[in-house]
Protein backbone atom coordinates (compact mmCIF):
# COMPACT_ATOMS: atom_id res chain seq x y z
CA UNK A 1 0.00 0.00 0.00
CA UNK A 2 1.94 2.50 -1.69
CA UNK A 3 1.34 6.27 -0.82
CA UNK A 4 -1.85 5.54 1.55
CA UNK A 5 -1.60 6.01 5.35
CA UNK A 6 -4.48 5.34 7.61
CA UNK A 7 -5.49 5.22 11.45
CA UNK A 8 -8.56 3.79 12.83
CA UNK A 9 -8.68 4.59 17.00
CA UNK A 10 -10.77 3.88 20.07
CA UNK A 11 -12.93 6.80 18.89
CA UNK A 12 -13.75 4.92 15.73
CA UNK A 13 -12.64 7.46 13.73
CA UNK A 14 -10.46 6.81 10.72
CA UNK A 15 -8.42 9.06 9.08
CA UNK A 16 -7.12 8.18 5.52
CA UNK A 17 -4.73 10.20 3.76
CA UNK A 18 -3.99 9.23 -0.04
CA UNK A 19 -0.74 10.27 -2.10
CA UNK A 20 -1.59 12.54 -4.57
CA UNK A 21 0.36 12.43 -7.84
CA UNK A 22 4.26 14.00 -7.22
CA UNK A 23 3.96 13.93 -3.68
CA UNK A 24 7.01 13.28 -1.43
CA UNK A 25 6.62 11.08 1.66
CA UNK A 26 7.38 13.74 4.00
CA UNK A 27 4.23 15.59 2.69
CA UNK A 28 1.60 12.68 3.44
CA UNK A 29 3.28 12.45 6.63
CA UNK A 30 2.51 16.07 7.35
CA UNK A 31 -0.84 16.17 6.28
CA UNK A 32 -1.82 12.81 8.21
CA UNK A 33 -0.11 14.59 11.32
CA UNK A 34 -2.17 17.68 10.93
CA UNK A 35 -5.63 15.50 10.23
CA UNK A 36 -4.74 13.69 13.65
CA UNK A 37 -4.42 16.33 15.37
CA UNK A 38 -7.46 18.60 13.83
CA UNK A 39 -9.49 15.29 14.49
CA UNK A 40 -8.72 15.52 18.33
CA UNK A 41 -7.92 11.45 18.86
CA UNK A 42 -4.63 12.29 20.51
CA UNK A 43 -6.43 14.56 23.33
CA UNK A 44 -9.28 11.94 24.40
CA UNK A 45 -6.71 9.68 24.67
CA UNK A 46 -4.52 11.23 26.69
CA UNK A 47 -7.47 12.97 28.86
CA UNK A 48 -8.06 9.06 29.61
CA UNK A 49 -4.47 8.49 30.69
CA UNK A 50 -4.47 9.22 34.23
CA UNK A 51 -7.99 9.39 34.77
CA UNK A 52 -8.42 8.45 38.53
CA UNK A 53 -11.20 7.56 40.34
CA UNK A 54 -13.37 9.97 43.11
CA UNK A 55 -12.94 8.82 46.41
CA UNK A 56 -15.62 7.68 48.24
CA UNK A 57 -17.84 10.27 49.97
CA UNK A 58 -17.42 8.38 53.50
CA UNK A 59 -13.06 8.45 52.97
CA UNK A 60 -13.69 12.44 51.80
CA UNK A 61 -15.72 13.35 54.97
CA UNK A 62 -13.44 11.50 56.99
CA UNK A 63 -10.26 13.43 55.84
CA UNK A 64 -12.10 16.50 56.85
CA UNK A 65 -13.27 15.66 59.83
CA UNK A 66 -9.64 14.90 60.69
CA UNK A 67 -8.25 18.19 58.77
CA UNK A 68 -10.70 20.05 61.05
CA UNK A 69 -9.71 18.02 64.21
CA UNK A 70 -5.92 18.81 63.57
CA UNK A 71 -7.14 22.42 63.05
CA UNK A 72 -8.67 22.32 66.34
CA UNK A 73 -5.33 20.74 68.15
CA UNK A 74 -3.00 23.20 66.55
CA UNK A 75 -5.84 26.42 67.43
CA UNK A 76 -5.18 24.57 71.34
CA UNK A 77 -1.45 24.33 71.20
CA UNK A 78 -1.38 27.91 70.19
CA UNK A 79 -3.60 29.50 72.99
CA UNK A 80 -1.60 27.26 75.57
CA UNK A 81 1.58 28.75 74.04
CA UNK A 82 3.39 25.52 73.33
CA UNK A 83 3.80 26.37 70.00
CA UNK A 84 4.00 29.61 67.20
Amino acid sequence: MRGFVSILCMTKAVIEVKKTGNESNTNILRRFQRRVGESGIIRTVKKGRFNERKESLIKRKAWALERIDKRKRIEKLKKLGKIQ
